[in-house]
Formats: C-alpha cells, sequence, structure tokens
C-alpha cells in the first residue's frame, strides 16, 4: 500500500486506514506528500507527539479499573468491570481486558516511520544563513527521533511480556511487496537484544559509544555535527522549568536505561529464563547499576525521594521518577475516594491478603493471632485497646485507608459492617479497606477540584530492588564484585529504611542465603509498589501466578463492639472470590484471533488458547 497524496488537508494528522488493517500496514498521511510531511518541523514534532498516543495508560485504564485489581492486591468493587474476567478466567483471544496488540504496533509503526523519513534530514539549506534557526530544529530533531528509538523498546516490551514471542518488524513494510512469511513470531531473545540495541543506541551506550576522539573525527568529517545514529539521543533530564520543560513527561537518559533493566530483568527471571542462566542475571545487574550510578552522575536530576508518602502526592516532577506522565483531573479520586465521601464511588479495595503482609514495625511479621491476644488482654485490664493497624509498616498509612482512618485529617472512614463506608452500602469496599495511594484527599468533589497526578511508569525504588533481586541470583545478597559499590542488601536497605525520612524499617541483616533473601525482596516488591502495576506482572515473571492468582482473596470483616475508641471484632480470612489462573496457558496472553486469521498461518497462536 503506498504512500497516497490526499489534496485539501492543510494540517498534518496520521490516519488508521480501515478494519482491514493488520500490524504490518503502514500509515498514510493527510498532506500533500511524504516528501513534505518530512520537511515540515511542524509536522515531524506533531508526527514524534503522536507516537506517545498508544503507551498503555496508567491510572483507571482498563475500563474504569486498575490491573491491580487483576492480582492478589486487590479487587474491584463492580462485578460487571471487564477486569474481572481476568479472575474468574473468561478471558480468551477473542476478549482480553489488557489486549495491547494493535495499539503497540501502531505505535511502532509511527516510530519506525519518523525514524527512516527523517534518517538523511539536514536544513544544511539554513545552517548559515539562520544558525539559531538551525541549532533550534536539529536539536529538536535529534531528541524526536532519540525518543522514537525509546518508543520502539517500550512497545515492543509492552508486547513481549504478554505474549511472549511477537513479529519484529523494524523498518517500514510495503504490503504490496511484503514477504508475510518474514513476519512470523521472533525468539525472546532476538526481541531482548533488539530493544536492548535501541536503548544503546539513544543513550550512546554499548557498540554507539564513543570516545572523544571519534566523537571529534565524526565531527570533523560531517561539517561540525554527529550523524546517524550517533546523532539520535534522548536528554539527559528536561529541567522544570527550562527550555525543554514543555517536554516534562518525554523520555530521558533515566528512562532510557531504566527501561533496558527493567527489559533485562524480565529475560532473566523464570518465565523467560527457565534454566537459570546466570549470566542473563549478571546482564541485568550491570543494567540495574547503570540506573543507579544516575543519582551520583546527576545528583540534581536523578535521586531517591526521602517521602514515600510525598511521590504519591506529587503536584511537581519528583526527582525519583525515571519516566513518568502527568495528568491534570479528579477522575481516580471519584472513582476510589470511599463512599462516605461526597461523589466518591470507590473502585479499587486492597485486599486483606496484601494488608496483612505489611510487617510490623519492629520487622517481624503481623500475626492476627498475637494482635487478639494482646487485645484480650488490654480489654480485660481495662486498658487502652489497639488497633491492628498501628504499629505497622510505615508505609500502609501511606498507601491504605484502614478502619477509622481520617479522611483529609478529618472525617474518619467507619469501614466497618454497618459504618457509613461499610457494607452493605451500595458500593462500599469488598475487603475492608479502601486505596490511599495516588489519591489527593484534599480534594472537593462537589466543587469539582483537580489535581496534577503522576503515573510512574519506572522509577528509582522500583530499580533498587530489581538490583537487589538481580545481584542476590549473580552473586548472592552479600557479594560485591569488582566495580559494584552495593551488594543485594545494601540496595534493599537503602528502599526500606536508608534512602526515605518516612519509612524507617529494620534493615536487613547480612549473612542471608540467596533462597532467604529472595523471599525477602518479593515481600519488599510487593510493599513498596503496590498499586503501581509491578505485582501483576512480577507474579508472572516469577512463574507464581499458578499460585497467588489461582486462589481465593479475602476480606476483613470488622463489627463494632461498643463506641469505645478501637473496640471492635475483628474476623480474618473471611474468603470474597477464589481466583482462576490456568498456568497451562495464561502465563501469556493470546495473539488476537483476528491477527491469526490475516496471518495465513505465519503467526502461532500461543498454547492452549
Amino acid at each position: 500500500m503506498k504512500l497516497k497524496n490526499i489534496i485539501g488537508i492543510c494540517c498534518f494528522t496520521i490516519l488508521i486506514l480501515s478494519s482491514c488493517k493488520d500490524f504490518l500496514d503502514p500509515y498514510e498521511y493527510g498532506i500533500i506528500d511524504q516528501k513534505k510531511a518530512f520537511s515540515l518541523t511542524s509536522t515531524l514534532d506533531g508526527m514524534a507527539s503522536s507516537a506517545y498516543a498508544y503507551v498503555p495508560a496508567g491510572f483507571n485504564r482498563i475500563g474504569s479499573s486498575s490491573l491491580t485489581s487483576a492480582s492478589d492486591e486487590a479487587e474491584e468493587v463492580s462485578d460487571m468491570e471487564a477486569i474481572q474476567n481476568f479472575n474468574t478466567g473468561l478471558w480468551n483471544k477473542y476478549n482480553n481486558p489488557d489486549d495491547v496488540w494493535n495499539n503497540s504496533y501502531k505505535g511502532i509503526r509511527i516510530s519506525s516511520d519518523y525514524l527512516q523519513g527523517t534518517d538523511t534530514l539536514t536544513w544544511w539549506e539554513i545552517r548559515y544563513s539562520n544558525p539559531a534557526q538551525y541549532t533550534t530544529w536539529t536539536d529538536n530533531l535529534c531528541r524526536n527521533r532519540g525518543e522514537m528509538h525509546f518508543l520502539r523498546g517500550l512497545y515492543y516490551f509492552e508486547l513481549f511480556k504478554r505474549y511472549g514471542e511477537v513479529p519484529l518488524l523494524k523498518d517500514k513494510v510495503d504490503l504490496a511487496t511484503v514477504d508475510r512469511s518474514k513476519y512470523g513470531r521472533a525468539p525472546i531473545d532476538s526481541i531482548v537484544d533488539f530493544i536492548v540495541d535501541e536503548l544503546d543506541l539513544c543513550t550512546s551506550r554499548g557498540k554507539y559509544l564513543l570516545t572523544k576522539a571519534q566523537k571529534d573525527t565524526l565531527m570533523k568529517y560531517n561539517k561540525k555535527s554527529l550523524p546517524s545514529p550517533y546523532r539520535d539521543t534522548v536528554a539527559v533530564y528536561y529541567a522544570n522549568p527550562g527550555t525543554w520543560a514543555a517536554r516534562q513527561g518525554r523520555p530521558t537518559l533515566g528512562s532510557a536505561l531504566a527501561l533496558k533493566a527493567k527489559v533485562l530483568v524480565y529475560a532473566a527471571s523464570p518465565q523467560f529464563n527457565p534454566s537459570g542462566n546466570t549470566d542473563k542475571w549478571k546482564r541485568a545487574a550491570a543494567a540495574c547499576k547503570d540506573v543507579i550510578d544516575l543519582t551520583t552522575q546527576y545528583p540534581l536530576y536523578y535521586s531517591l525521594s526521602t517521602s514515600y508518602a510525598g511521590l504519591f502526592q506529587s503536584i511537581a516532577w519528583n526527582n525519583e521518577f525515571l519516566y513518568a506522565k502527568p495528568a491534570t483531573n479528579n477522575t481516580f479520586e471519584i472513582a476510589n475516594f470511599p463512599i462516605s465521601i461526597s461523589k466518591g464511588s470507590t473502585g479499587t479495595c486492597p485486599t486483606a491478603d496484601l494488608v496483612d503482609d505489611y510487617e510490623n514495625k519492629d520487622g517481624t511479621p503481623f500475626s492476627w493471632t498475637s494482635f487478639q491476644a494482646a487485645f484480650d488482654a488490654a480489654k480485660a485490664a481495662n486498658k487502652a485497646l489497639p488497633s491492628p493497624f498501628d504499629n505497622r509498616d510505615y508505609r500502609l498509612k501511606m498507601t491504605i485507608v484502614t478502619n477509622m482512618d481520617k479522611f483529609n485529617g478529618v472525617a474518619p472512614i467507619e469501614c466497618f459492617d454497618g459504618g457509613t463506608a461499610g457494607i452493605p452500602l451500595y458500593r462500599a469496599t469488598k475487603t475492608g479497606y479502601y486505596l490511599k495511594k495516588f489519591t489527593n484527599q484534599a480534594l472537593d468533589l462537589t466543587l469539582g477540584q483537580t489535581s496534577v497526578h503522576y503515573w510512574p511508569y519506572m522509577r528509582l525504588g522500583d530499580f533498587y530492588l530489581f538490583y537487589a533481586e538481580a545481584m542476590n541470583e549473580a552473586y548472592g545478597a552479600d557479594v560485591k564484585p569488582a566495580g559494584y559499590t552495593l551488594s543485594a542488601v545494601d540496595a534493599l536497605n537503602k528502599v526500606r529504611r536508608l534512602g526515605r525520612n518516612d519509612v524507617k524499617m529494620p534493615l536487613i541483616a547480612v549473612g542471608k542465603s540467596q533462597v532467604e533473601f529472595r523471599s525477602i525482596v518479593k515481600h519488599e516488591r510487593r510493599i513498596e509498589l503496590a498499586f503501581e502495576d509491578a505485582r501483576y506482572w512480577d507474579l508472572r515473571r516469577w512463574k507464581q501466578a499458578e499460585i497467588n492468582l489461582n486462589a481465593p482473596i479475602h476480606r476483613l470483616k470488622i463489627t463494632r463492639n461498643s463506641l469505645t475508641t478501637n473496640d471492635f471484632k475483628y474476623e480474618p480470612n473471611l474468603i470474597i472470590e477464589n481466583r482462576v489462573f490456568d498456568a497451562a496457558k495464561m502465563y501469556f496472553y493470546p495473539i488476537p484471533q483476528v491477527e491469526i486469521d490475516k496471518a495465513a498461518g505465519v503467526l502461532v497462536q500461543n498454547p492452549n488458547w
């Protein structure tokens, strides 16, 4: 299918062809012709911006639900939401609530088209006649091209973590001459290598690393500018405020290094590395080290937030963010405020399974048996009654609204049965808990107030824990190989205590076995990254989904005994839903059947779908 001239359209748009399109189809241009499109800076910026349209959203992106409700950390309050199909096992090759196949390939095609169409673009004609304009245009072009490489890597990551082996398209395809037999499913290692290559390119790492002498030579013979691909670099950072402040939320050096590390961690994990190849973990550890090293190389731009709570209440950019998207609205609050707050409609209900996993402040596991004994003893002695939610990991109260917590410091949230936010009221929490993380409790929804929200696709806390996991698998918990300044346990303790002012959990001691520390890392990831779409993917890559996602989830039933403070009866571990996960097929998503049908035998469906 060739590019056509479309007369009468004044602005540049990118159009999806018709419903018969598949992942191989190119885009057409709503402008005079292709050559013109790639000579106008305004159309180039529009094209680059449009490539971001297909990045999976963060907040409540599946219907009005979050993917977290398909994991063991949450339950969606409405049984009618599409996310429930994951929990009941009623998803398939025709109906997948999280199907990103088409959108990912759309993003790949736009990014590839941009790179192909601008590969030889130089604007030499204005270099000397208008040097200021030339500098602005070329700087913008180099950033856009670097970002397109990042996006191609990101979209392929979104594909492979869901579907496994997928077709690998590196250039625009002409359907008039295409040999479809070349576009079957590429091996995982090939996809991972392609993503890493894209990210090395846009960060000038790996084979694209240049010494100063090499760079000077290239610039000398290329009229004082770097040629492609060496010019295709993402920015180190987008300052706010600053010259490039408008690009806040675009990928930077930190974004690209983080995506590379994340891809390599997944590639080393049991789902993609069943033989347990240690070299893959070593490669992942080195990539995670590159991310953490940003905190010393660029301390003004990259640092672990001293406030865990502040990360999720940010109305301004936080230096812990490696790749994050801002949005100004109140839709998340409407969807997740408790029903006792005007215009609140619940939504994501944290499970009792998750809440029970938050340790006591002394680092010991929480036990309902121990709590009940302490509660009964205090009641018998006529002493102040303890709450099961006090004296717990500091992150619990920063993440989850528990019974009688004050909302914005004022109204207590009555999660108990019969309370103003409890069963049997319509849309009351199913689990005994409400979500606090990411909500701005100060908003008055009756006045339509809004605020900025940042969805952190990748943040430093995640990568300290990725590093801890990779180092433990590669070397053990306490080992620091030559060139490394942090052991696995050192990195985990940065998140757990040393790097935060509002999280001061006991340090994990040295001397843990690899198996012991593996369990510790998994627990820490569950707590630190709750409701950030990490748990669902962690369970899959660890090959634990057949256990955790194939088991009941629980609620805490709370009944008020009297009006005395904290005088409640607690009934833990009540089943509210039996989850379904079929290990024979569900570790990988089914390729949409419509794509299988159109591929005429070239694409093979994932097993048992």
